[in-house]
């Protein structure tokens, strides 16, 4: 069942980023009025799946991942809460624009390095299992060049 969540939570990070993406690229001329939408969705369904997964699935994805269960899957958890729930906030007393940026910059750039680290791990520590070495990275750098130009235009 929990392995079953696992996968569940995978596809529907997907599902809701496409989702926010669509939502940006036919707005794309009028970023501004939607894009606090998209940084929450986004935001709010990587980090808080993650954060779950990290908090009450961590053995199933431990499996998944190679990765086993530690203190640092606990905090990396909660720090996935508090950016969810910042996102919350942000959307709903619609701090504005900048502050979904932020918020957006701040997931996009975790991502980036956690993902990072997962490669290393894959090539240095030996959890060189395929989601780790490419799915996470490759996913990464797909999500990065699929936001780029939705970030470009709400800076310009």
């Amino acid at each position: 069942m929990k392995r079953t969540l696992c996968l569940i939570f995978e596809w529907l990070r997907w599902i809701v980023i496409i989702v926010a993406l669509q939502i940006g690229y036919v707005n794309f001329q009028s970023i501004a009025d939607v894009f606090p939408l998209i940084s929450f969705l986004t935001v709010f369904t990587i980090a808080g799946l993650s954060g779950t997964e990290s908090l009450f699935l961590s053995e199933e994805a431990q499996k998944l991942t190679g990765y086993k269960p530690s203190g640092y899957q606990r905090q990396c958890g909660l720090f996935f809460y508090a950016l969810t729930i910042t996102s919350l906030l942000v959307f709903v007393f619609q701090w504005g624009v900048k502050s979904s940026l932020t918020v957006l910059l701040l997931t996009l750039l975790f991502l980036l390095f956690s993902s990072i680290n997962h490669l290393y791990s894959a090539k240095k520590e030996g959890t060189g299992k395929f989601r780790n070495m490419y799915l996470r990275f490759g996913g990464t750098m797909l999500l990065l060049g699929a936001y780029l130009p939705i970030l470009v235009k709400v800076l310009t």
